[in-house]
């Protein structure tokens, strides 16, 4: 075994992304939202100290989660309850992250709408007023010049209503968007015999977060939930401001969480949630490209680096292709990635593949990303990938026909597919 490759730390340390509740305690009341138990268990365990997110404390916390993640300012509360949360969006958006807002725009102001703007949401979902007042909407003057502002300023993905739509609001919104009216019981956390209830068996993965899978909650504090369906805090796994993502991810908590997805036995909130999909079913994106599939890779080869898994227990556990693909992991002096389009951007940083992999060089068959860098890492030509000695490619894309091609008239070095990384299933 290579040492050069051994002394690399394939820990992870950021999170893949993140959902912020920003402060604690709903104006709007909402009639299929369970905030009296929010609000109860969190000043049961925390007091009322901290019940609204600072500044410096977002700042904090998204410098756990990796730049150009996906971050959403949603979470269990109106985001503009919260005074600064235009600043914290303005921050995180300059940032590199990407942001997702979802508001009712309750409480946002003038000054919150001049700083946004330029803003390119990722997602932009606007909570409209219902003719039941399921939602207590104040319905003022100022409500409807913000949301009439927001309305032209932002492009709208969704309306979200929890009822019939109120009829003041009508006239002000955009015929092209659509309107959802659907209501769930919040993995179980409502007791209404009008919503449909869940109890799911099998292995389950998470079919929220806008693209990315599962994200963890972050709620004013620091404190980490499971996600924002986790009201009663039944799942804490971890503070943000006293730890990094590293630790969190090797908590108990957050190991009984990963163990829950596939063992039923296992008390889990997942089960009762509306947008749990069966394993078997889900997307290959799901399964296999994000962030938890990742942090499983990281451990499986930190194991096999320290000696915590032998030779003999590989080669028990993978297939034959599974086990040259980790050893070629382990083993190389240098490590290139081949190929920084769409897959690469949308998931090697964001979704922790970059701490399994760790390249030293990118390279692509677009002249024009030559001699530049990403996140400090240097793009080369293909020509220059012959100059290596024990060098692995590692191909990041889809299908890497025409690519090998191209690297076989360079030289002769190890290649590897991504999706051979992805595939693996510790």
């Amino acid at each position: 075994m290579c040492n050069h490759r051994k002394r690399r730390d394939i820990n992870i340390k950021k999170a893949f992304g993140g959902e912020f509740t920003l402060a604690i305690g709903c104006k709007l009341n909402c009639k299929y939202c369970p905030q009296e138990k929010l609000v109860h268990q969190y000043i049961k365990l925390f007091g009322k100290d901290k019940l609204t997110m600072e500044f410096e404390d977002f700042k904090t916390c998204l410098s756990k989660i990796e730049k150009g993640a996906g971050i959403a300012i949603t979470g269990m509360v109106e985001p503009f309850h919260n005074k600064e949360c235009a600043k914290m969006i303005r921050y995180a958006y300059e940032e590199g992250y990407k942001v997702t807002l979802a508001t009712s725009l309750e409480g946002a102001v003038e000054e919150d709408y001049e700083l946004l703007k330029g803003v390119k949401f990722e997602g932009l979902l606007l909570h409209i007023p219902d003719a039941e007042e399921n939602s207590k909407f104040s319905l003022s003057e100022q409500y409807f010049d913000i949301f009439n502002k927001f309305n032209k300023e932002f492009p709208v993905d969704l309306y979200s209503c929890h009822g019939r739509v109120h009829e003041a609001i009508r006239p002000h919104l955009d015929p092209k968007v659509t309107i959802s009216n659907g209501m769930n019981n919040r993995a179980g956390n409502l007791e209404d015999s009008n919503l449909e209830s869940h109890n799911h068996t099998g292995a389950l993965v998470c079919g929220l977060g806008g693209g990315t899978g599962w994200s963890p909650e972050i709620l004013p504090n620091g404190t980490v939930v499971l996600c924002c369906m986790d009201y009663g805090m039944e799942h804490i796994l971890g503070n943000l401001l006293e730890q990094d993502w590293g630790e969190i991810v090797e908590g108990s908590e957050y190991r009984k969480f990963e163990s829950g997805l596939e063992d039923e036995s296992i008390p889990l909130l997942c089960r009762q949630c509306a947008v749990a999909l069966k394993k078997e079913a889900a997307s290959y994106k799901l399964k296999n490209l994000l962030g938890s599939h990742a942090i499983k890779v990281a451990r499986l080869i930190k194991s096999y680096i320290n000696g915590e898994i032998t030779k003999k227990e590989l080669e028990g556990r993978f297939s034959k292709s599974e086990v040259i693909t980790i050893r070629k992991l382990v083993n190389a002096d240098t490590v290139c990635v081949f190929g920084i389009g769409k897959l690469f951007e949308d998931n090697y940083f964001n979704s922790l593949w970059h701490n399994i992999i760790q390249a030293d060089m990118f390279s692509d068959n677009d002249e024009s990303k030559w001699n530049q860098s990403l996140h400090g890492v240097p793009i080369v030509p293909p020509q220059e990938l012959k100059n290596f000695e024990n060098l692995l490619v590692i191909t990041y894309v889809r299908d890497d026909t025409e690519i090998r091609k191209t690297l076989e008239h360079i030289g002769s070095f190890d290649i590897i597919s991504i999706n051979d990384i992805f595939n693996l299933q510790p």
